[in-house]
């Protein structure tokens, strides 16, 4: 995780106690390395100067039960982007499904990029076993093939980050029986 030099960053600590969260737990905080990042007593971690340092987060009460987190204080974050794409890894031939592809840079979901999409067969055959119908923003339609020979084989759906073509991924997704 990453803070920028003179920012805060708030951590999210919930105790547990038998998968139920505790109420107001009190909670104490320590930095590995104060000049480097430092924390407050409410989770407020703040960046000093550029390096690292393990926040450890101790419950009071049961002194045994401890969690660790590396934070990296930085002058500036540099944009590091990936991709998910969320819909079914099947789909009936000649039926649709919609696909939405979720951008994240260091880790938070940002809705200032978007993705180019492209299908292909999984075994690179020439015909490709479906179409994109329609596609707006980070969303799209895709119509599988109907024909029976494609039962049981797999498309290949494709997400590009448009700023940087070098960053994709792909989904699998495979042609079942309308039966």
């Amino acid at each position: 995780m990453y803070v920028l030099i003179n920012d805060c960053l708030k951590l999210n600590v919930t105790a547990m106690d038998n998968g139920s969260p505790v109420a107001n737990p009190t909670i104490t905080f320590t930095s590995s390395d104060p000049s480097v990042v430092s924390i407050d007593n409410q989770g407020r971690v703040i960046g000093i100067q550029m390096g690292q340092a393990t926040i450890t987060a101790k419950l009071m009460y049961h002194s045994s039960i401890v969690a660790t987190i590396q934070i990296t204080a930085v002058e500036m974050l540099t944009p590091t982007y990936t991709i998910s794409v969320t819909g079914n890894s099947t789909i009936k031939v000649g039926q649709t499904a919609s696909y939405v592809s979720h951008i994240y840079d260091n880790g938070t979901e940002v809705f200032d990029q978007s993705v180019q999409w492209s299908l292909r067969n999984e075994d690179h055959s020439n015909s490709i076993m479906g179409n994109i119908t329609a596609s707006i923003g980070n969303s799209l339609t895709l119509k599988a093939g109907s024909s029976s020979r494609y039962i049981n084989k797999y498309i290949v759906l494709i997400a590009t980050l448009t700023s940087d073509p070098t960053i994709t991924i792909e989904k699998t997704i495979q042609l079942k029986s309308l039966l």
